[in-house]
C-alpha cells in the first residue's frame, strides 16, 4: 500500500469489458475516489485469467491496494467462469504470502433481471472469497435491469440512474473517510431503475427485433428438448 496517497484496483468482470455495464459502475466509483486523490488502476478479468504473467502482475497490484473493487455480472445465479478463474488465483496467492497486506474488498454486482435480490447467492458466494483470501469485506451493492445501462457511462445513462449515481457517491464519501458503507446506498443501488412492465416490454420487443433480423421469429417459443410421456 502507498505512504501517500491511497490506491485502488477495479476488477471488470464482464467479457464486454470497458463497453460493459459492470465497468460503467466500477469506473463511476474509481472516478468519484480519483477526485479525491486516490491512485487507480483497471484490470479485465477475461484478459488474464489464463495468463500466468498478468496474473502475477495483478498479485503485485493487489499486494500495493488500499481497495480492491470487483463489478461484474451475474450469470444464472452465480459468477462468470473466468472471475471465479481469478478469485482461484488470487485466493491461491494470498495464502503462500506472509504477512500479507488486507485491502478494504468491495463488490458491486449487476444482473439482467429486474429483481436486484437476485444477486444475493453470488454475494454470498464473493463474501466467502473475501474472507478466505485475508480481504476486508466492506459488502455487496446489487443492481437489477442492468441491461438498461447496456454499458453506458452513468453520466450519460440519464435520470433513470440518479439512485445509483447516488449510492456511489455515498460509498465513495464513506471509503475515503474510513467509514463502513451506509445502508442507504446498498438500498439506493437496489431499487428499479424504470418500472418492471416497461423493462420487459422493452426487453421482449428488442428480442423480437433481434429474432427477425436473424430468421428466427417464429421459432422464439420452440422447445425442442422438451421430453413426451405418453398416458399409462
Amino acid at each position: 500500500m502507498s505512504a501517500n496517497k491511497k490506491e485502488v484496483m477495479l476488477i471488470v468482470g464482464s467479457p464486454r469489458k470497458e463497453r460493459s455495464t459492470s465497468h460503467s459502475l466500477g469506473n463511476y466509483l474509481v472516478q468519484k475516489l480519483g477526485k479525491q486523490g486516490w491512485v487507480s488502476r483497471t484490470i479485465y478479468s477475461h484478459d488474464i485469467y489464463n495468463d500466468e504473467n498478468l496474473l502475477n502482475k495483478m498479485f503485485q497490484e493487489i499486494d500495493k491496494s488500499d481497495l480492491i473493487i470487483l463489478a461484474a455480472p451475474l450469470y444464472i445465479d452465480s459468477i462468470p467462469a473466468p472471475v471465479i478463474k481469478v478469485l482461484q488465483e488470487i485466493n491461491n496467492y494470498r495464502r503462500k504470502v506472509r504477512n500479507a497486506s488486507q485491502p478494504d474488498f468491495l463488490i458491486i454486482i449487476n444482473c439482467g433481471f429486474p429483481e436486484a435480490e437476485q444477486n444475493n447467492t453470488a454475494i454470498k458466494m464473493y463474501k466467502e472469497f473475501s474472507d478466505s483470501a485475508g480481504f476486508k469485506w466492506l459488502g455487496g451493492l446489487s443492481m437489477g435491469m442492468g441491461g438498461a445501462v447496456n454499458g453506458k457511462p452513468l453520466l450519460k445513462a440519464g435520470g433513470m440512474v440518479r439512485n445509483i449515481r447516488k449510492a456511489l457517491d455515498l460509498t465513495a464519501a464513506s471509503i475515503v473517510v474510513g467509514e463502513s458503507i451506509p445502508e442507504e446506498a446498498f438500498t439506493l443501488m437496489s431499487k428499479k431503475l424504470i418500472p418492471k412492465w416497461l423493462y420487459l416490454f422493452i426487453g421482449n420487443s428488442s428480442w423480437k427485433r433481434q429474432a427477425k433480423m436473424y430468421g428466427a421469429k417464429d421459432k422464439l417459443y420452440d422447445r425442442p428438448y422438451i421430453v413426451s410421456y405418453r398416458k399409462q
